[in-house]
């Protein structure tokens, strides 16, 4: 399911983006919720991202989808970030990470390798 959001500012669209990006929002509807995911929206793709996006494995299985998200925040703006799920909504223990940037990628490995 996916929904189209409209933000006054750029400001306040980072904002959400920050602080809403992987919390719950009302899983009543469905059996084992999901987490929802805000990314920043983009209309030209460059060529060649492979050097933003990074692929973390052996993930304790008790981290979930937020504080993922906010592990990887500190080191620049993140485009989108997922945690594998598995159906319980338990993590796979491996979790993707795209950065706005090269550099904030390469301080991420850096630091957390």
């Amino acid at each position: 399911m996916f929904a189209k959001v409209t933000v006054d500012t750029p400001e306040n669209a980072d904002k959400a983006r920050r602080q809403l990006n992987l919390i719950y929002i009302n899983p009543t509807y469905f059996k084992y919720g999901r987490p929802v995911r805000i990314c920043r929206y983009q209309i030209t793709r460059e060529s060649d991202d492979s050097d933003k996006n990074i692929l973390v494995k052996n993930i304790h299985k008790s981290v979930n989808s937020r504080q993922f998200y906010e592990m990887f925040l500190e080191f620049g703006d993140i485009k989108s970030c997922k945690l594998e799920m598995d159906f319980f909504g338990s993590s796979k223990g491996y979790g993707y990470v795209y950065y706005q940037d090269e550099e904030s990628a390469d301080k991420a490995i850096e630091k957390l390798v």
